[in-house]
């Protein structure tokens, strides 16, 4: 989610405001997980994120983020 904030926001850097998230269901070993976060709000210093976590289609966490994003170096 970190890596879409400053993708999205074109930023060199970011930093985590908040992070929560919610286990749904187990996950077993050679699990392929893949992760599909969403931008749901975005300004020019900070980018909200949720996003769902799944094997197959089969969801197993669910979070919500906040990302302070910094364009200078």
């Amino acid at each position: 989610m970190g890596q879409t904030a400053r993708t999205v926001s074109d930023a060199p850097r970011g930093a985590t405001i908040s992070l929560t998230h919610q286990f749904l269901a187990p996950v077993r070993i050679g699990d392929l997980v893949t992760m599909t976060p969403r931008v749901t709000k975005m300004t020019s210093r900070i980018v909200f994120l949720d996003g769902s976590v799944c094997v197959g289609d089969d969801p197993v966490v669910t979070a919500q983020g906040v990302w302070r994003i910094t364009h200078t170096t």
